[in-house]
């Protein structure tokens, strides 16, 4: 039980200080988004490409 409150006021503590650095967070989950969207996209065309090769 003590863990479990631990990690209640840690999680508390990132909150608070992702309060604080909002924009900053902002632009990074814009970068991670924007790189996972890029990937995924990858991944589709050359799923795509391959089984237009396959046919």
């Amino acid at each position: 039980m003590s863990s479990v409150s631990h990690r209640e006021l840690s999680a508390e503590e990132r909150f608070k200080q992702r309060n604080l650095s909002w924009p900053a967070r902002r632009r990074i989950i814009a970068r991670v988004l924007f790189v996972v969207l890029s990937l995924i996209a990858v991944a589709v065309l050359a799923f795509a490409f391959w089984v237009h090769t396959v046919e």
